[in-house]
């Protein structure tokens, strides 16, 4: 049985690797392991918030099957009804159910958890971290320093000193934590592994900042007042003036963005290191992807990941198994085809009814594709949808303003030709309306086709959980 390490960085953008054209060296350990991988240049992701795109990538459904459609505390009850009442099965759970031994280095918890015999959870004291927080915030009011506290908080010196007072594992850690099991366990093992280093405000050694700044950055950064002014949200205008006031320029926190990825690309270096120190390496299925993106200055949308524009929803894919060799793969790909692939790589069927394509046709060239187009969500500070061939990208806005930048980012129907225009800066749709036409119907034959039976069913459920008041 072959062993399987499953790397998430999470808010990792393609486009921010070597591998996928990146001119900084942000990335060579993963650049490595792309040198004996099958990489996807074309890979997206379903939704653009982390839980309702984990859910996806590790049950092979899209949000309206498996019914995880929000994040955080945004899902609601019935969400939580549907996804349980459909017993969705997670990949820890296939595995185990084949006798590997599974192990989840995450702190999200919940359904997340499910499958693992081990599950690392917290290994910091999260509440303790938010108690000690709210008291210094609490005692600083008191005694008038709460400006002050505001503005030190973020400088990166004392951030990284007092250890950033983050709510999640640091990715160190979990290196460890992943190296100690790679090397100890004898029985064939499913590993994932969760880095959430790569969040605002871009924490790294101020020698990588020196490095890679050596190497201008390809993202064209626009000025940080006038960004500023045109986030009508106060409290967010006041967060992100507040975290950026030690930096001359975007150009200075894209360069601090490129030092995270550097340093989740050690610890990565770390983890092939033990699984090559450990014989292990030419025995393991390993994936590598990202739960979404992440928008640096497009758009306006600063260092956050929503929005539909390819900065937030192209992900990275890497998937490198024995024999199989390294290839890059231009067809579109998406979250629900990894479940189907890794299956079939390991040489296990499953009878579960999946969303996701295998992926192996088009890796050995049998097949051109596997989609026409991918067709992505958004449910948290916007609600918008958009479907996306290799050519063109159609959004359509559910709402109104971003509740985050108290704006609109673009309008409520974009059309762009992403090979005229990748940066998606101009709208065409007024000017080509029946492309418009078939690719929002493209839009509705998504909603009625491979998952029709689970949507009709969630509504029912949702209804029923309506009625009885939950």
């Amino acid at each position: 049985m072959t062993n399987v390490l499953f790397i998430l960085v999470d808010a990792l953008r393609a486009t921010s690797l070597g591998c996928y054209g990146y001119p900084r060296t942000t990335s060579p350990n993963i650049d490595a392991l792309a040198q004996r991988s099958v990489l996807f240049e074309q890979a997206f992701c379903t939704v653009n918030a982390t839980d309702p795109s984990l859910t996806t990538i590790l049950s092979g459904l899209f949000p309206r099957t498996h019914g995880i459609l929000h994040h955080g505390d945004q899902i609601s009850a019935r969400e939580l009804a549907c996804f349980e009442q459909r017993r969705i099965m997670l990949l820890p759970e296939l595995l185990q159910e084949q006798g590997y031994r599974t192990y989840g280095l995450d702190w999200l918890g919940r359904w997340h958890r499910r499958g693992y015999d081990y599950y690392a959870g917290f290994n910091v004291d999260r509440t303790g971290r938010k108690k000690l927080l709210k008291r210094i915030r609490e005692l600083a009011k008191r005694v008038g320093a709460y400006r002050m506290l505001k503005k030190i908080y973020y400088l990166p010196m004392l951030r990284s000193v007092i250890g950033k007072f983050d709510l999640y594992n640091e990715d160190a850690t979990l290196t460890r934590q992943a190296a100690d099991i790679i090397r100890r366990e004898e029985r064939p093992f499913f590993l994932f592994i969760h880095y959430w280093g790569l969040h605002a405000p871009y924490n790294c050694p101020p020698a990588s900042v020196r490095e890679l700044s050596r190497v201008a950055s390809p993202v064209k950064a626009p000025s940080m007042d006038k960004s500023f002014a045109q986030i009508r949200n106060a409290k967010y205008r006041a967060f992100y003036q507040q975290w950026t006031r030690d930096q001359k320029s975007f150009d200075d926190i894209i360069t601090r963005h490129d030092g995270a990825i550097r340093q989740i690309d050690e610890q990565i270096g770390l983890l092939l290191d033990a699984l090559r120190s450990s014989g292990k390496l030419d025995d393991t299925v390993i994936v590598l992807t990202s739960d979404h993106g992440e928008s640096l200055v497009e758009h306006n949308i600063l260092f956050d990941h929503h929005g539909l524009y390819d900065a937030s929803v192209r992900v990275p894919l890497l998937i490198a198994a024995p024999g199989m060799g390294e290839k890059r793969v231009p067809a579109l790909v998406q979250h629900p085809d990894i479940v189907p692939t890794v299956l079939a790589l390991l040489g296990i069927e499953t009878p579960l009814a999946l969303d996701g394509n295998n992926l192996l046709p088009i890796i050995s060239g049998r097949a051109a594709e596997v989609h026409d187009a991918v067709v992505i969500e958004e449910n948290y500070y916007e609600q918008k949808e958009c479907v996306r061939t290799l050519q063109h990208k159609l959004i359509r806005a559910l709402s109104g303003e971003c509740t985050r930048c108290g704006i609109m980012h673009g309008s409520a129907l974009e059309l762009y030709d992403l090979q005229q225009d990748p940066a998606e800066e101009r709208n065409i749709a007024e000017s080509m309306p029946k492309l418009v036409e078939r690719l929002l119907a493209r839009l509705e034959r998504h909603r009625s086709s491979s998952s029709a039976a689970h949507v009709r069913e969630t509504e029912l459920l949702q209804k029923a959980i309506g009625e009885l008041g939950l």
